[in-house]
């Protein structure tokens, strides 16, 4: 698969209204995790080793998506993990 150092996934979350950055501790099948959820971003996004340790299936994005950072340089990925299993909090 492609170079991509992160992925994008969608999980079925709620939206809120928020213009804060806000940390919880999640969980994707059998793995906690600590998750950094920005109600301004687009996607949601996971390192590309985290995604092979949890061995989500990764597809192919029809169009690269380019990820900014706080540096502001563009880092696209082009890999997709859909529907995956989310919680969050207790």
């Amino acid at each position: 698969m492609g170079g991509s150092k992160v992925i994008a996934f969608n999980a079925n979350l709620a939206q809120a209204e928020c213009n804060r950055l806000i940390f919880l501790k999640g969980k994707i099948a059998k793995w906690d995790l600590l998750c950094l959820l920005d109600i301004g971003a687009s996607h949601n996004f996971i390192t590309r080793e985290s995604a092979k340790r949890m061995e989500l299936h990764l597809e192919e994005l029809k169009a690269p998506i380019k990820v900014h950072f706080t540096d502001r340089v563009p880092l696209p990925t082009t890999l997709q993990a859909k529907e995956v299993p989310l919680q969050l909090g207790n």
